[in-house]
Order: C-alpha cells, then sequence, then structure tokens
C-alpha cells in the first residue's frame, strides 16, 4: 500500500522554513545515495519526474534520478 504526505506552509515563516527543509533533506539524500539512484529511501519524500514522458504525469518509480519533486505547497501570504 502506498502512502502520500503532502505538508502545507502557509505564511513568509513556513515558506522560509519549507524552502530550507527541502533543500537541506535533498542534500542529506545526496551525502548518501553517491549512485544518484531513485530507491525507496527517497520515495517517501520526493517523487522522480521526467518531465519528457508522457502518460502518468511522467512520474518513474525507480532508476536513475531525473527531476526530484516534492509533495508540498508553500503559500506565502504577503
Amino acid at each position: 500500500m502506498t502512502q502520500s504526505v503532502v505538508v502545507i506552509l502557509v505564511a513568509q515563516c513556513g515558506y522560509q522554513m519549507g524552502c530550507c527543509f527541502w533543500g537541506l533533506a535533498l542534500r542529506e539524500h545526496v551525502k548518501v545515495n553517491q549512485k544518484r539512484i531513485y530507491n525507496e529511501t527517497i520515495t517517501s519524500i520526493f517523487r522522480n519526474v521526467d518531465a519528457r514522458e508522457a502518460g502518468s504525469g511522467g512520474s518513474i518509480s525507480k532508476g536513475k534520478l531525473c527531476s526530484l519533486k516534492v509533495p508540498a505547497v508553500l503559500i506565502d501570504m504577503e
């Protein structure tokens, strides 16, 4: 069974913290995953997307990293 989590961060503080958090999470994963392979460890946080692929939104379930997308909504209220 697949579980999806969507993070919603609102206002300037939430927006800034979210931007920093997702960047840090990705950098930490890159340190551990030197082969740049999309595996189970990263699937709980990021979605691997290839914009050139048609069909299921370009989502790639395994293999080489293409373009990682975060399941988050960041809203700046200003």
